[in-house]
């Protein structure tokens, strides 16, 4: 390999170092709920019976007021992934719910950990019904009944999420406004489509490139150092014995087939 063959490892790592994983708070219990696999059409199984799955939630009532009146929901609206990722890193729930004398709960998004309609890896067996949609309405049917179980139906119900999920509680505080009082959407691109009003395609990478600088706490060379990475990957990449370096640098399973796949590889 050529002398740069350390950037590209220490790249590797950066990238694809594993997170070590946390334990789940001692307080919270994980638990199942029956939830519907489709919310806006009638099927029936041979039973006679709408089609479930099983539903994965976790609920953290250490600090909650279970005297009348209760205390308020802090309700994390789980995104693409296992729940256990979100849990470990959302401090903002956790920070506030001594204070606020809240419980807390987590759902995981439908098709992601262990909540699989159709077993391991459902979305190859059948993604149709993989949408944000189906998702909320989840949230929405596991909230009520839950809220009623508990004699919380009064208790107010706050939406968190980040980024995806950010984007699902902020649509549910307009979807299901009876039921999400109001939502705190970290890093949520809901305007982020075109035909929005202030749409604009380079503003994901506007953010990124600003959170590079020092201005955005980095340190003063990161963004230059990263601009020159991706000189050197795509330099690199525009020969076949390039390509082959890459593939070796960033332990990949197949060749790099042409330029193309380079781009891939960098982003």
């Amino acid at each position: 390999m050529s002398c740069h063959a350390p950037l590209f490892v220490l790249l590797c790592v950066l990238l694809c170092w594993p997170v070590a994983s946390k334990p789940i708070p001692g307080d919270c219990q994980e638990k199942w709920f029956t939830q519907t696999l489709d919310h806006f059409h009638w099927k029936r199984t041979d039973d006679g019976q709408q089609p479930t799955f099983q539903q994965r939630y976790y609920v953290c009532d250490a600090h909650w007021q279970r005297t009348d009146p209760k205390g308020p929901i802090l309700f994390y609206a789980g995104n693409e992934g296992a729940l256990e990722g979100y849990m470990n890193n959302t401090g903002l729930i956790f920070e506030n719910a001594e204070a606020l004398h809240a419980l807390i709960l987590f759902a995981e998004h439908r098709y992601y950990g262990k909540s699989q309609p159709f077993g391991a890896d459902s979305w190859r067996v059948d993604p149709s019904f993989l949408t944000a949609e189906q998702a909320m309405a989840d949230y929405a049917t596991l909230l009520h009944s839950l809220t009623r179980a508990w004699g919380a139906a009064d208790s107010t119900v706050v939406a968190f999420g980040g980024s995806y999920g950010g984007m699902l509680a902020a649509w549910m505080r307009r979807a299901y406004p009876h039921i999400i009082a109001g939502a705190v959407a970290a890093s949520a691109p809901v305007g982020q489509f075109p035909g929005v009003e202030g749409f604009d395609p380079s503003a994901f990478w506007q953010i990124v490139t600003r959170d590079a600088t020092a201005e955005g706490g980095a340190a003063p060379d990161c963004a230059d150092n990263v601009r020159e990475a991706f000189k050197l990957l795509f330099n690199t990449g525009s020969t076949e014995a390039g390509r082959q370096q890459l593939q070796q640098a960033f332990l990949l399973c197949d060749p790099i087939a042409g330029e193309q796949q380079v781009t891939d590889v960098a982003y």
